[in-house]
């Protein structure tokens, strides 16, 4: 454990606020959730858990309900519709992004204002952007900056007769960048490092769907677990948006070559030059916020990329 944790798990002010109750992470089974429940149980803190839809459907009324009694203490609100790029981009789901996503913030947001707990919600860079997944993250901060202008607004009766968002500091927003790790899952939801390691793999060629020119950020996913526990022992002093991203632009023939260091096997990149590629503004993260007095990513991406293929060969070679 890194002495910056070490400080802040063993404050009082915060050791005293989750020996009351366990913490509840909504979307346990993902790829940020998977890395932060493991960090949060690394540091002994009672984790109850929302997998996923299998396991609890969020888009059903009362889904929640079940935890009224448990005294959750605070919320990881990181369950959502998502996927890699081919998911986000396909024209056919940019209604069930919108819709399953709305269904899910219909129930959460509500429940998380009755109960007056404290939570984190995790959004995304694109959420300035024009598709569904923009628009409806987009939406996810605007209803969190709603949430916290109502409460302050409310009458003091009201604040007097049962814990608020304003008591108890409210829904903070982790703005993510690009998150990568291993993946089991196949299909289009798959991320761009992972579906190339498997393009790889199987047929040593990848194919490219633009000219490569776009920038992204990577950010390995258990630095971003970190990130988010790191948020959550800060929770009060936070700003209300938080940028948490790597730090270094790179673009995806950058990443290729990056992903020809790390394979065991060799693979060549196509990338197709009459496709340019999407058009994302350029939004450089905000790295002068609170949590980077604590937080600096400790996974290069070249170190992160030789994780994911050396568990994608070994599990295909089994």
């Amino acid at each position: 454990m890194k002495l910056e944790e070490q400080v802040l798990i063993h404050n009082p002010v915060f050791a005293n606020l989750f020996l009351q109750g366990p913490v509840l992470v909504l979307g346990s089974g993902g790829l940020i959730g998977r890395a932060l429940t493991e960090w949060l149980h690394l540091r002994n803190f009672t984790v109850l858990e929302v997998k996923g839809r299998a396991h609890i459907d969020l888009r059903i009324p009362h889904s929640l309900d079940q935890f009224n009694s448990s005294n959750v203490q605070y919320v990881f609100f990181l369950a959502a519709e998502v996927g890699g790029a081919r998911f986000l981009e396909n024209p056919h789901r940019q209604l069930d992004i919108i819709e399953n996503n709305l269904r899910i913030y219909q129930n959460v947001f509500p429940w998380l204002e009755s109960r007056g707990i404290p939570f984190l919600f995790t959004s995304s860079y694109m959420q300035h952007m024009g598709n569904s997944y923009g628009v409806i993250k987009r939406l996810g901060e605007t209803w969190i900056k709603e949430l916290s202008s109502s409460v302050r607004n409310a009458s003091l009766p009201d604040q007097l007769s049962r814990p608020t968002l304003a008591s108890r500091t409210g829904g903070r927003v982790a703005r993510f960048y690009n998150v990568y790790d291993v993946e089991t899952r196949g299909g289009e939801r798959r991320h761009v490092i992972n579906d190339w390691v498997d393009g790889c793999h199987r047929s040593g060629r990848v194919v490219s769907r633009s000219d490569g020119t776009e920038i992204r950020q990577f950010l390995h996913a258990s630095d971003a677990a970190q990130a988010l526990g790191l948020m959550m022992l800060l929770h009060k002093h936070l700003e209300p948006v938080t940028d948490v991203a790597s730090g270094r632009w790179v673009t995806l023939r950058q990443l290729a070559d990056e992903m020809q260091q790390v394979l065991p096997d060799s693979c060549t990149f196509h990338f197709d030059q009459g496709v340019l590629a999407p058009a994302r503004e350029r939004l450089d993260p905000r790295q002068d916020s609170l949590l980077y007095h604590y937080f600096r990513p400790s996974v290069t991406l070249r170190d992160g990329l030789r994780r994911i293929a050396q568990d994608e060969y070994a599990r295909k070679t089994r």
